[in-house]
């Protein structure tokens, strides 16, 4: 068989989107190898594929325990290109050179997550061919896709002639942290709480620390919450720096111990909008009411010094009137310097005001608004 021939391994537990982009493999002239249940969701789709089956000599064993484990398939991944001896042997053994694999595994974590979990059904869910042809592809140096909002990314790629490095070498990276991080809930799970750690992917990079000799990122763990730091998205200005990170985490600790407080002691009143000011980790302003433009003039009148190059967070939109309220409000002629606002949502015109013409940080997160 030619080498020449690009061939792509598809073995995927969530098959969210994977026919359209096979099909798009297939018209980029890729042949196609398939796992069975990935195969028969393929050939339903009328797209040419090769059941993994006739590559390895058979069907899945074991009550489809084994499937993918074979040394045809991780030969086709780990054989060098650039060496002749291993693309000769590939040749003699009549086993394809495959330059991609796309595999997502079993849903271990979240069997693990179930009330109702048993040892038998976690073994079940625990996935061992995925993760070895994963790490093949990997060490082999492959186009490795285990994330499927990756999909359009490696179209790209590949039209692009596969020239990026870069982004090859996030591919491998992303696959080997998301193997380890699956391969640890196992161990965490029978260690019976021995074994602990956690698992972050850098969200964010702030030009230093809290001081400018050290470095400074923001990572999401797995176990963030949709409150957590890295769940905000700024749309205007520079990214967050440490500092603002910092005061963030401050506000976001105080905004939600009120909004705590008011539900357990004011159950029968109506959604109370809340505003806080924050410099430097320290709280400077704070108002709670249910008129949103008297709650802001009230928090920025809390400290109308300390307030100055300080963050402001809300439980509400920010819209003109606020946007206005927020730059003026006790602050005379001059704009009040503000150096981020944090809030659900943003109206247009309250975005030109602030991001525009005060060229202010101005950051969301929607589940504020709750």
């Amino acid at each position: 068989m030619s080498q020449k021939q690009k061939n792509a391994l598809i073995s995927v537990s969530d098959k969210a989107g994977i026919v359209e982009f096979t099909r798009k493999l297939v018209t980029l002239g890729f042949n196609i190898y398939a796992s069975g249940g990935t195969a028969k969701k393929l050939l339903s789709a009328d797209i040419p594929v090769t059941d993994v089956a006739e590559l390895v000599g058979g069907e899945a064993i074991l009550d489809h325990r084994v499937v993918t484990l074979s040394r045809e398939i991780h030969a086709g991944l780990l054989a060098r290109p650039d060496v002749k001896a291993d693309m000769d042997e590939l040749e003699e053994l009549g086993i394809p050179f495959l330059n991609l694999v796309y595999c997502n595994m079993y849903p271990l974590v979240e069997e693990i997550a179930k009330s109702e979990a048993t040892f038998e059904s976690v073994i079940d869910q625990t996935d061992i061919g995925g993760p070895a042809m994963i790490r093949s592809a990997a060490k082999g140096r492959r186009i490795v896709i285990c994330d499927r909002m990756d999909q359009d990314q490696v179209i790209e790629y590949i039209k692009n002639g596969e020239q990026d490095q870069d982004f090859l070498q996030r591919l491998i990276a992303k696959a080997e942290y998301i193997v380890s991080r699956y391969v640890f809930a196992s161990a965490q799970y029978h260690g019976n709480g021995k074994y602990f750690g956690v698992f972050g992917q850098r969200v964010s990079t702030c030009k230093y620390g809290e001081n400018a000799y050290q470095d400074a990122g923001l990572f999401n763990t797995n176990s963030c919450g949709s409150l957590s730091l890295g769940t905000f998205d700024v749309l205007s200005g520079n990214d967050l720096s440490y500092n603002n990170m910092c005061d963030l985490d401050r506000m976001l600790n105080t905004i939600t111990h009120i909004a705590a407080g008011l539900a357990l002691n004011c159950p029968h009143k109506k959604h109370y909008k809340i505003a806080i000011a924050v410099k430097h980790g320290n709280p400077c302003g704070a108002s709670v009411g249910h008129d949103g433009a008297q709650v802001l003039r009230d928090m920025v009148s809390g400290d109308t010094r300390a307030i100055f190059g300080g963050l402001v967070i809300t439980n509400f939109e920010i819209d003109e009137e606020y946007a206005e309220i927020l730059m003026h409000h006790k602050s005379g002629k001059d704009s009040r310097r503000l150096d981020g606002i944090v809030a659900p949502y943003f109206s247009d015109k309250a975005f030109e005001i602030l991001a525009k013409r005060a060229k202010c940080r101005l950051v969301i997160n929607e589940v504020l608004d709750t």
